[in-house]
């Protein structure tokens, strides 16, 4: 498993608990949620950038849906 895949997964795991713990929550608010459960610490790496996609690409999903 890649890198990105290993982190890719821990963070769909996360934003999948964020989501299915505040079922009614707004977009703005589900952001905001999401921000706060970064998984990784610190703000910067690698492991932090993979979140921030996996994060645009469920808030994009959502508003597709």
């Amino acid at each position: 498993m890649t890198d990105q895949g290993k982190w890719a997964i821990l963070s769909r795991r996360v934003i999948q608990q964020v989501r299915d713990a505040n079922p009614n929550a707004t977009d703005k608010e589900m952001i905001m949620l999401l921000r706060a459960a970064n998984p990784f610490g610190q703000r910067r790496d690698h492991p932090y950038k993979v979140w921030l996609k996996e994060v645009r690409d469920a808030v994009k999903q959502k508003v597709t849906q």
